[in-house]
């Protein structure tokens, strides 16, 4: 079976569920499955539901997806995360985000609690991610089914929307909540 006709068989799924078509996708990591509370006129989906989804096995993360709305805007929020260290290929880590685009999802939002290497940075500082650098040997664009989402070479000098970092920095800001800018190294 092809990536476009297992988006199809999900999104199919989904939309037997709920019909909020959603604008922003957001992913959350470790710690953080409970901001998934906050989301209202939601419907709960377990990852194990969904074809061909696959289900996370880290501690803390609740395994499910969560449609409904925040602040007026129709969200898709992953309570959880797939890993790739896991032993999770890089297309079942990637399907849900190729699965949010087959919905609609136009912005996406990653949260996650990593290590740093710049020593300017401490545990629990907010860091605004401004670019990455993909070390893993392997990626996700590889195959020619990943063309059917988009271009083969898609622009990376945009991936990080400077509009929306500001945005975020503006609201940090305006909350009193410090926050840095710093580059993703994935390894």
């Amino acid at each position: 079976m092809g990536l476009v006709e297992k988006l199809n068989r999900s999104k199919k799924f989904i939309v037997k569920k709920t019909g909020i078509k959603p604008e922003i996708g957001i992913i959350l990591g470790s710690g953080l499955s409970s901001i998934s509370d906050s989301v209202s006129n939601s419907v709960r989906i377990p990852f194990s539901q969904i074809p061909h989804f696959t289900k996370s096995t880290v501690e803390g993360h609740k395994g499910e997806v969560v449609i409904g709305s925040v602040s007026g805007k129709n969200v898709f929020v992953m309570a959880g995360r797939l890993h790739f260290y896991e032993g999770h290929t890089l297309n079942d880590v990637t399907y849900p985000v190729r699965l949010m685009k087959h919905l609609g999802v136009k912005k996406l939002i990653i949260t996650s609690a990593v290590g740093a290497v710049n020593k300017k940075l401490k545990p629990s500082d907010i860091v605004l991610i401004t670019d990455h650098i993909n070390f893993m040997g392997e990626n996700p664009l590889v195959g020619c089914e990943g063309v059917l989402q988009g271009s083969r070479f898609p622009d990376m000098s945009t991936v990080y929307k400077d509009e929306l970092i500001k945005n975020a920095e503006k609201c940090a800001k305006k909350l009193k909540i410090k926050n840095q800018k710093g580059v993703y190294f994935a390894f």
